[in-house]
């Protein structure tokens, strides 16, 4: 029996077929083509002749066992055939037919089907595919009348009918981005050039990646990989035996009967990878397959949406399917549950929608790979009534079915109604909508209207946010009298008070809960203990102190000229504030007048001032200006060592004990 959307489809074929010789149906992969095929071929084939053309040999193959399996492959009125076989049979066909079915018919483009449409004009038309699409930007009026469509992946997704994923990619600033975005020859088809492709990704530092990510996020599972090249694929399935994944390598030179024998014992179990070259692009089925990985780049939409759909199907036990996107695929086409206009293909015409954004560039981290979309955010948007997700600068993209847009943060999944911009300030996100700023922790948290950029500190590894109209909150810091916040880069958990930066470079923090940390460079945070803040931050400043003081013993009172952490700090400087200005004091002594817009908490002998605003310096301790105030970001380390960032990319270091910058 017919699902209820196959059953509507076929009445609206029906109906179509009323006024139209020639209709294309589009359906995303996995939702049952074949089944409303076979409905619709067996009423038709009672009535007259049924043709079936596939572009190759192995759908034919697929077909004709389909429609055994429906009880009609042995009539005689419904013959499957592939196109090139039929271009050298003309003669041999006596009978014409009643009805011409075209098989994945975004490959409808050569000129024998054009031949089809002028031996038999009177024949109806049915061509049925998941991407009407070319990749040549071609339409298909020349060949169909009409184009059904039926609902996008993302609303089978919510109805239950297809599978929901977990989307992990390569990240922006990878080894393996960077390889595909050198790719610039194309083949005859207008895609990447094989040859290039296969010279360029099958070494062995790139299968390592892919096997390492098969093994870290898709361990037990079993999947499929799309390969470049004959060699690629073998190499990979290689790879995988050795690391003891059990793996087989199909392409067109395996024999047809081997070929079913490795299908069948993957569908088994007794196979847990299939490693391919463009052979399960279209036609596959084996519903249990559990991650897909995709080591072929494209610029075909069509072979990329026909991939990833290996893996969305449903099966008995199966919670869902991981994607794993080694080539970037994602930032040229979008994601799967992208809205796609495809009645604009149809036509010939740019499609609208559907693409992303390429991002900023992103931190490398200590993960190899980034997670995109979780299964439990796609999740909340379907459930939010979103036709179409996808992914456009960092922010995930909600259409309705009325086309009206709103966006979700994939990192915390907060919804806005307004697009955000992402804003990225050292290693650390924030979302940015009018004149808000959002953070990107799992509590999302907003601050103040009319905040500006200078009020956001940002060093290596953390971003400190300062407000200078609110008082800080009980427990931090004494001395400053404004709220003053701290984002960890490497800790998405929430935003948590400043408490200040040790002498070592490291920083204290303290969450909602009263709970104290201490964070650095390359370390995740520790938990410091709870409540007295004020006796953590002494006891954390003497280990600091004596931290400083063994590296002196070890490498001298000059350490930090020649590279290692100058230990030496004024412990009693602090910034203070005089109305709006700040200035340096040592207990009761002022040493720098209060005289500028902003001054940071010293690092070893220096601390960074804003004189204007955007406009940073460095003045050593005793007041004297070593960096002139004219830079948007300056960073200073324990050694001495100072970034200087001018403008966005233009960032040099300059060593401080030289002298004046």
């Amino acid at each position: 029996m017919l699902r209820n959307y196959q059953e509507d489809m076929r009445g609206r074929i029906v109906r179509a077929w009323r006024t139209h010789r020639s209709v294309m149906v589009q359906m995303p992969t996995g939702t049952g083509k074949t089944h409303l095929l076979a409905a619709i071929i067996k009423a038709e084939g009672e009535a007259g002749g049924v043709w079936i053309v596939a572009h190759r040999r192995e759908l034919v193959e697929q077909i004709r066992g389909m429609l055994v399996r429906y009880g009609v492959g042995r009539a005689p009125e419904v013959r499957v055939m592939s196109v090139q076989w039929l271009s050298r049979h003309w003669g041999d066909l006596e009978e014409s037919p009643q009805l011409i079915v075209v098989d994945e018919a975004h490959h409808a483009l050569a000129e024998t089907y054009r031949e089809i449409w002028r031996r038999f004009p009177e024949a109806r038309k049915l061509g049925v595919t998941a991407t009407p699409c070319r990749l040549d930007g071609r339409g298909f009026t020349d060949l169909f009348d009409v184009l059904l469509l039926a609902d996008g992946i993302a609303d089978f997704i919510r109805e239950g009918w297809l599978s929901a994923f977990d989307y992990m990619a390569v990240r922006e600033d990878s080894e393996d981005q960077r390889l595909v975005d050198s790719l610039v020859r194309r083949g005859a088809d207008g895609d990447f050039l094989v040859k290039e492709m296969d010279a360029v990704l099958n070494r062995r530092p790139g299968i390592e990646r892919l096997c390492e990510a098969v093994t870290r996020y898709a361990d037990g599972k079993k999947g499929i990989v799309y390969a470049v090249s004959i060699s690629h694929a073998r190499h990979i399935a290689e790879y995988y035996n050795n690391k003891g994944i059990s793996a087989v390598a199909i392409d067109c030179r395996t024999p047809a009967r081997l070929r079913r024998q490795l299908v069948e014992d993957f569908r088994q179990g007794r196979i847990r990878v299939l490693v391919n070259v463009d052979v399960f692009s279209e036609g596959f089925d084996c519903p249990d397959v559990e991650f897909i990985q995709l080591a072929r780049p494209t610029l075909s939409l069509s072979k990329y949406l026909q991939q990833v759909g290996r893996g969305l199907r449903k099966a008995e036990g199966k919670d869902g399917c991981l994607l794993m996107d080694h080539v970037g695929l994602f930032r040229r086409f979008g994601l799967p549950t992208a809205c796609r206009d495809w009645k604009s293909a149809f036509r010939g015409r740019a499609m609208q929608g559907g693409r992303r954004l390429e991002d900023g560039k992103r931190g490398t981290g200590r993960e190899p790979m980034e997670t995109v979309l979780d299964r439990a955010c796609l999740s909340e948007c379907l459930r939010l009534g979103a036709a179409g997700v996808d992914l456009d600068g960092g922010v995930l993209v909600l259409t309705d079915g009325h086309g009206k847009l709103s966006y979700v943060d994939p990192k915390n999944h907060a919804r806005y109604a307004e697009r955000p911009e992402v804003v990225r300030m050292g290693e650390v996100d924030l979302l940015r909508v009018g004149d808000t700023y959002y953070s990107r922790t799992r509590q999302s948290r907003s601050f103040w209207q009319g905040l500006h950029r200078y009020e956001f500190l940002w060093e290596r590894f953390y971003l400190r946010i300062c407000d200078h109209s609110a008082l800080l909150p009980s427990g931090g810091r004494g001395g400053a009298t404004h709220a003053c916040y701290c984002i960890l880069a490497a800790d998405d958990e929430e935003v948590y008070t400043w408490g200040g930066r040790l002498s070592d470079g490291s920083v204290v923090v303290m969450d909602a809960a009263g709970n104290i940390y201490s964070a650095e460079a390359g370390r995740a945070k520790a938990w410091e203990g709870r409540g007295d803040f004020e006796a953590a931050y002494a006891r954390l400043s003497a280990e600091a102190a004596m931290r400083a003081a063994e590296r002196r013993r070890v490498h001298g009172p000059d350490a930090g000229k020649g590279g290692e952490v100058a230990a030496e700090v004024c412990p009693g400087v602090r910034p203070f504030r005089a109305g709006t200005k700040w200035g340096l004091r040592a207990g009761g002594r002022v040493v720098v007048p209060p005289v500028y817009r902003s001054i940071r908490q010293p690092v070893g002998r220096y601390c960074a001032f804003e004189a204007r605003p955007a406009q940073w310096g460095i003045i050593a301790l005793d007041g004297r200006v070593v960096v002139e105030a004219r830079y948007m970001h300056v960073e200073i380390s324990p050694g001495g060592t100072a970034w200087l960032t001018l403008v966005p990319g233009n960032t040099r270091a300059v060593e401080l004990h030289r002298g004046r910058a």
